[in-house]
């Protein structure tokens, strides 16, 4: 699929010191960095009189999902076998990821909560698409999506999730993602402290002869331990949806790793990566995914084994318009954010789909004219008089509420 090269064997780090069981930290912003952190962890815990180990964030760093995943795993994984790592000096923004101890995905953790920017722990598959209902929610909102490449990045995302409960053979899997807005860019990270793709693979047909032979043979279509259980398309899938979005993304399991560099096409290769604990070696997938590249799931699947839009359908009316209700929208209807919000959000659904969309305000008693500026004038704007006559049906307007939303509309359009 990708030219592969071999990268060099890891290096040793600046990123901290040790004194006993003491850990100064000064920046943790790579996979080896932290690969050599945990390492060095494992080896004071082999002192069986060491119970537990003290870190100090010296100076601050950007706490991204690539780090703060599998650190939130290693830490869960250590302290399920009685070593515990506490934390003396950290920094608001490391702190308010939740890293130490994740929230584990139940509904009512999730409820009335950002998922973004913190690291979550979930236990069951049912944790899993709960999880995944509330990203995909969020992310229809922040950010604007080329046509299918939101719902491919739900499929591939619930593939990944659900592999901890296929192959990890552990308890549970954890989940970071952070949005960048300005560039339109989705990052995210999964980790499990399981058995890792190399032992997962080792008693299949495929026979991998190495942790990094078995990361090249799951980015293949088709490749699983059990054929008869599962497709085998969830790590091609992601990586498929990575490459076409020119995005990137770091599968790193059983001690080694490969990486996927949109800059040049090429996979490169880590034969060797250091891990906290060799019978669990675990498995992490750090992404990247560019929300304004287009991505057809028809295209990488045969058309009768698309996966189906189940999101986009439920909005379905009888006639098979996509009606979106606003009195359900827990944003509310009176402010300027939340009309940014619900525009970014419509206009989603007329890329996912060719069909018109009515925005219906039944049961809303009245809405703010900064509201109707930013949501429908705007949105009128953005996409011309034709195809916002033709795809967008105003519905359920009461009197108040239609002289709001034209006054905008007027003051919009005499502004422009």
């Amino acid at each position: 699929m990708f030219r592969t090269q071999q990268m060099s064997k890891p290096y040793e780090t600046s990123a901290f010191t040790r004194k006993g069981k003491l850990f100064f930290i000064t920046s943790l912003e790579k996979h080896r960095d932290l690969s050599a952190l945990l390492c060095e962890i494992e080896f004071v815990f082999k002192n069986p009189q060491t119970r537990e180990v003290v870190l100090y964030f010296k100076e601050r760093f950007r706490p991204f999902p690539n780090i703060l995943v599998p650190l939130a795993c290693a830490i869960d994984h250590l302290r399920r076998n009685g070593r515990n790592v506490r934390v003396n000096k950290t920094f608001d923004e490391l702190e308010e990821t939740s890293y130490l101890t994740p929230r584990v995905a139940h509904a009512d953790q999730l409820a009335g909560t950002s998922p973004a920017g913190r690291v979550w722990k979930y236990e069951t598959p049912e944790d899993a698409y709960i999880l995944l209902a509330a990203t995909i929610d969020h992310l229809s909102f922040q950010l604007e999506w080329e046509r299918g490449t939101l719902h491919a990045l739900e499929w591939s995302l619930y593939e990944v999730l659900d592999n901890v409960f296929q192959h990890s053979g552990v308890h549970a899997g954890f989940f970071m993602f952070q949005v960048q807005q300005q560039q339109r860019r989705l990052s995210y990270c999964v980790a499990d402290q399981g058995c890792g793709i190399y032992s997962s693979l080792r008693n299949s047909i495929h026979k991998p002869a190495s942790p990094l032979d078995a990361i090249t043979l799951a980015v293949r279509k088709g490749v699983t331990r059990n054929p008869r259980s599962n497709m085998g398309n969830g790590l091609w899938g992601t990586t498929e949806i990575i490459a076409r979005t020119k995005g990137q993304i770091t599968i790193s399991s059983g001690g080694a790793a490969l990486y996927f560099n949109r800059a040049n096409g090429q996979a490169e290769s880590v034969p060797k990566v250091l891990v906290l604990d060799r019978s669990y070696p675990g498995t992490f997938i750090d992404a990247q995914i560019d929300a304004s590249v287009e991505v057809q799931m028809s295209e990488m699947f045969d058309t009768r084994a698309t996966p189906v839009n189940l999101r986009v359908e439920n909005l379905e009316d009888e006639d098979g318009a996509l009606r979106v209700l606003l009195r359900d929208m827990k944003i509310g209807a009176g402010t300027r954010q939340s009309g940014e919000l619900l525009r970014t959000y419509t206009r989603n659904l007329l890329n996912e789909t060719e069909t018109r969309v009515i925005i219906d305000f039944e049961g809303v008693g009245i809405v703010s004219s900064s509201f109707a500026d930013e949501y429908i004038a705007k949105l009128y704007l953005q996409l011309g008089a034709e195809t916002f006559n033709s795809r967008i049906r105003l519905n359920g307007m009461n009197e108040t509420n239609n002289i709001i939303v034209r006054c905008a509309l007027g003051q919009r359009l005499d502004s422009d």
